[in-house]
């Protein structure tokens, strides 16, 4: 799973490119799950299944995988 979110995240600023990448004996499906972030600083998995990020100029968001639907706060 968390190799999974490292891919995710590595598309965050990508345009809408899907792929798949092979990991060893695992083949990833690549997409990008938010876009039009401004300077991404720290991204986290939370417990809840969500992804909390902040953004540079402090925004603390947390963003919804499936339908990449961000909630800043």
């Amino acid at each position: 799973m968390k190799r999974h979110l490292i891919v995710c995240l590595v598309c965050f600023t990508s345009l809408n490119t899907f792929a798949q990448i092979t990991v060893g004996n695992t083949t990833l499906q690549v997409r990008e799950v938010i876009g039009n972030l401004d300077i991404p600083w720290e991204i986290k998995w939370g417990y809840d299944g969500f992804i909390w990020m902040t953004e540079r100029p402090g925004i603390v968001s947390r963003v919804n995988v499936e339908t990449g639907e961000k909630m800043s706060f």
